[in-house]
This record gives structure tokens, sequence and C-alpha cells, in this order.
């Protein structure tokens, strides 16, 4: 497996993408994404995966197509109304939907999150209603697990009584939550 990290030009905090590249295909195969506070927060993420063959990017290729992955994030940071579902795709980014969500009710909520728009909001009700489940406890853990924000954009989920909620498993005021209100903020810009 491979990593890649970027600080944002736009909010302060760096990206923290982990992937595997195909030369043969030309492709980065996002496994995790993750948001870092700073430096030693990579660090530590980069430690626990604690893999011999953890490797940062080597080929040309790989590392265009991973600049233009850090193009697309920063330009979304900046309010630019772009789909990364779609977009990534346009610079030979993919993900294994099924290996990264793999029972059958996560990749009915993470379908329907996707459908969410920029600046658009949905509660955890209304997934539950569109995938025809009460299980609103299970929806926000699948919530709270996802390997691939920003992509799959779970900050876009609010709860019922319009209040933010928590964000990356956090409900206290941290920087995660902050964060989640800056994501939300940033896309209600014109």
């Amino acid at each position: 497996m491979n990593f890649y990290y970027f600080k944002s030009k736009i909010l302060d905090l760096y990206i923290l993408i982990f992937y595997h590249f195909s030369e043969e295909k030309n492709q980065v195969l996002l496994k995790r994404i993750f948001y870092c506070k700073n430096l030693e927060d990579i660090n530590k993420k980069v430690k626990k995966i604690n893999n011999d063959h953890l490797k940062q990017p080597s080929t040309l290729q790989e590392q265009e197509i991973l600049l233009k992955l850090n193009n697309l994030i920063d330009s979304y940071f900046s309010g630019v109304n772009i789909d990364l579902l779609d977009a990534i795709k346009q610079i030979n980014v993919s993900y294994d939907l099924k290996e990264l969500f793999p029972t059958e009710f996560s990749q009915k909520v993470m379908k329907i999150l996707s459908k969410t728009k920029f600046g658009e909001r949905i509660t955890y009700s209304e997934i539950g209603e569109k995938i025809n489940s009460r299980a609103y406890q299970a929806i926000g853990n699948v919530l709270k697990n996802n390997p691939l924000p920003l992509i799959f954009p779970c900050h876009r989920v609010i709860r019922k009584d319009g209040k933010i909620g928590g964000f990356m498993g956090i409900t206290k005021k941290s920087w995660e939550t902050d964060l989640k209100k800056k994501l939300l903020n940033l896309e209600r810009s014109p």
C-alpha cells in the first residue's frame, strides 16, 4: 500500500491518503482518506498501519494523478462546486465499493449519501427512509467509519433537529466538529 499527504492551501489541515497504484492501469485505487490536524497525526496513522511495504509515490504517473487529486480537493475546499465522486474518475482515481463497504446495508447507506449534492443536507432519518430502515444508529456507525470522507460526503449528514451532530465519530466540541461546520459553510458560499 502507498500513502500520500498534503497540507490544504485553504483549510488548516492535512489530508492523508492510503491507496494502491496500478502501473498497468495507470490508476490510483483509494483505500482510506484521513483528515489530520498536524504532521504528528499523520505519523501516528502511518505507524498504525505498520506495513513493511508502505511507501510514498514512486512513479511520475502516480505523482501526477495524486497532484490532480490534491488540486481537486483544494478546489473543493475553496468553495468550488465539485462532485468529487464523479471528478476523481476523470483523473484515474477509483475505489472498490464492496471492499470499502462490505455489507449490503453499508453500501445502501453510501449510495444514498453519494446522491447528496454540493450544498445539500440530509438527515440520518432521511437516509433510513430511503433505504427502508429505522436503524439510525447503525446508519451513524456506517458514516462514522466512512473510509473516504469528501468522496462520500458524510459531513452533509445532519441531525433531524437541524443541528450538525458528530463527525468522524466525534460528538464533543473539537477540531473535527469544527471541520464539519467549515465544510458545510463552504458549500453554502456561492
